[in-house]
């Protein structure tokens, strides 16, 4: 397989910072999600790409990637059922943040990313909707809820009659820089019968594979290793 590598500028609207979690420039990122590929591989199109505008608490209103990722550095999401689903939209907006500067690969990785997560990733450590069941019945999937689960090299999949829990990575890279890569996750939470419906960007730090893996929202991240200039 032909390796395609895209080394990518740094974003003239987004600036990396010094805090808690540094940024390293220099290592490779493995992008796993085709539709991730696709905007890096068009990159100025993706950050310019009108979306569905959501609200912020600041009372201001985004619908395309460099607008959301400045302000999402200042305020936080308004809190509604719109807002909520169409959130969805700009995942790919957090992806392209976190993974700036980085050179990127298509290439995937054979590891069974899936696997590891459905026995390690502590459910508890991040909001969902699964948090007050990861109390009581198990703080992994695999161990929550064996027989509803698909597992794949990069997809772990929860579904109920209910309820759908998706987890898929979509890239691996060493985002905290102790020369480890780290995973990009994207989860999708939804009720199939009423109005919760949640998409949400995790990282999970790997610090020389010790478990359990606790995964860390977008919003908090950035909030300790970007600074807006």
């Amino acid at each position: 397989m032909i390796i395609k590598a895209i080394t990518l500028m740094a974003f003239g609207l987004i600036v990396s910072g010094c805090g808690k979690y540094p940024i390293n420039n220099t290592l490779s990122a493995y992008l796993f999600n085709e539709s991730l590929i696709a905007d890096y591989q068009d990159l100025n199109r993706s950050l310019k790409k009108r979306r569905i505008e959501i609200s912020f608490t600041s009372g201001e209103s985004v619908n395309n990637c460099a607008d959301y990722l400045a302000e999402i550095k200042k305020s936080n999401i308004f809190d509604g059922i719109n807002n909520t689903i169409h959130h969805g939209e700009y995942l790919t907006c957090e992806a392209l943040d976190l993974l700036k500067s980085h050179n990127i690969t298509t290439s995937k990785q054979k590891a069974s990313y899936g696997e590891r997560l459905s026995s390690t990733l502590d459910l508890r450590s991040f909001p969902s909707s699964m948090n007050q069941e990861a109390q009581v019945y198990g703080k992994v999937l695999k161990s929550l809820d064996p027989e509803n689960l698909k597992i794949s090299n990069y997809t772990l999949i929860r579904e109920t009659d209910d309820w759908i829990y998706s987890i898929e990575v979509i890239a691996a890279s060493d985002l905290n820089n102790d020369g480890t890569n780290d995973l990009i996750l994207w989860l999708h939470d939804q009720s199939k019968n009423g109005n919760y419906h949640a998409y949400t960007t995790l990282v999970v730090p790997l610090y020389n594979n010790e478990e359990p893996l606790l995964a860390i929202p977008y919003s908090e991240w950035q909030r300790n290793s970007t600074t807006l200039h």
